[in-house]
């Protein structure tokens, strides 16, 4: 999954949440919040506007295909457990019984 981003407003986009449950290996723009989102285990961080760099990124990933399945397998279980609805859940009710 690929998503080289610069926007201003770019905070955390759900598509990366999506892409990983989906057992895929991310590659987005080293901006903003997304190092926080993004780490190796997960995928690959680009250089914004950097063609090189995501043509790099790509390469990386399909000429180490052993990597690239322990990430996309990481991420798939990752998403799974963190991003689960009965996380979100305890989120909400630690946010509505806490405020």
């Amino acid at each position: 999954f690929i998503l080289p981003t610069y926007y201003k407003s770019e905070a955390f986009p759900i598509s990366i949440i999506e892409a990983m449950r989906c057992g895929n290996a991310i590659m987005t723009t080293n901006y903003k919040y997304l190092p926080e989102i993004v780490s190796a285990k997960n995928g690959l961080l680009v250089d914004i506007k950097s063609i090189e760099s995501l043509l790099d990124a790509i390469e990386s990933l399909l000429n180490d295909k052993k990597k690239l399945r322990t990430i996309q397998e990481f991420n798939r279980n990752y998403a799974k457990d963190k991003y689960s609805l009965d996380n979100y859940i305890d989120s909400l009710r630690k946010i509505v019984c806490e405020g």
